[in-house]
């Protein structure tokens, strides 16, 4: 965050680095010192993008809580994006909004639609909870006279993350015009609404698994260890016994699609017993304590 601090001799212009995302490339922020206001506008080609929006080749987006926008170099013709949601809607030119109260994903035309397309769901808005996938129809693109492959770009915006990017070159026309599966000529990539911090990642399922103990992912998704193998320890499978608990009650579930403790929300160090004997540097009790360092004994 940026804000101006006044002294009796000289006004200092302060940052915060704490809310990184708030301050964007090509941002313009004018200081009215005598009404203590200032606004903001993200200088875009000849134009300027309002808070909110972003500016994709010298024209103005909506990306809102999340976005795919798709560009390319512009060509006579037109393409457009698709986007498939984990709820199963499927969002294009032709099929604008979605209804549902629990997915209002929505398409935008940018300019003309020869250059630039974007499909947005507003700010403050729950996302539906899985993976989107990301299809473009070249439509017109490669029906004129100019046939030469033509490389796609998806830039996808979430709120309060970096931008992910992802491309496809197409050698010819898409056959599939509002279809959107891993198998149509259309598909790009898929996208997970779900976020996991290290060591935590997303699996099939859309849930947060952790690469590093969990034996069916063990040091990568999928990864399985074998029945030659007692457990998975340190993202490798390994001979050393492990216990499996019947009902584990959860502790802790920082770190977790998105969500990471502080200090100031974890509190005290946390007491729990365990029904086995655990040994620590020599030490061994079956009642172990946890904070945001580790566990101890």
């Amino acid at each position: 965050m940026i804000g101006l601090q006044g002294v009796s001799w000289y006004t200092t212009l302060m940052y915060s680095s704490s809310q990184p995302f708030f301050m964007l490339r090509n941002m313009s922020i004018i200081f009215d010192t005598n009404q203590n206001i200032y606004t903001t506008a993200i200088i875009c080609g000849s134009t300027a993008c309002l808070i909110g929006e972003a500016c994709v080749q010298n024209m103005c987006i909506q990306q809102g809580e999340l976005s795919f926008t798709a560009h390319w170099p512009q060509r006579k013709g037109q393409g457009y994006i698709i986007v498939r949601t984990p709820l199963n809607n499927t969002i294009y030119f032709g099929n604008s909004r979605n209804k549902s109260s629990v997915d209002q994903g929505q398409y935008e035309q940018v300019g003309d639609g020869n250059q630039v397309d974007n499909i947005y769901w507003p700010s403050n808005r729950m996302l539906p909870k899985g993976f989107f996938k990301i299809c473009f129809s070249t439509g017109s693109l490669l029906n004129g006279t100019d046939k030469s492959p033509i490389t796609v770009t998806i830039e996808i915006r979430r709120a309060q993350r970096l931008m992910e990017t992802m491309t496809r070159t197409f050698n010819e026309s898409t056959t599939n015009v509002t279809e959107c599966l891993d198998t149509s000529d259309t598909f790009i990539g898929s996208y997970s609404s779900v976020i996991c911090e290290w060591p935590y990642a997303v699996a099939s399922t859309a849930t947060c698994v952790n690469i590093l103990i969990d034996r069916n992912n063990c040091g990568k998704v999928g990864h399985k260890c074998n029945n030659t193998y007692n457990s998975c320890s340190g993202g490798v499978c390994s001979m050393a016994r492990a216990i499996q608990l019947t009902e584990p009650k959860t502790i802790i579930q920082g770190a977790i699609n998105g969500t990471v403790f502080h200090e100031t929300e974890f509190g005290e160090t946390i007491s729990v017993s365990l029904p086995f004997n655990i040994t620590l540097y020599n030490d061994t009790s079956d009642q172990v304590y946890l904070d945001l360092y580790g566990v101890s004994l």
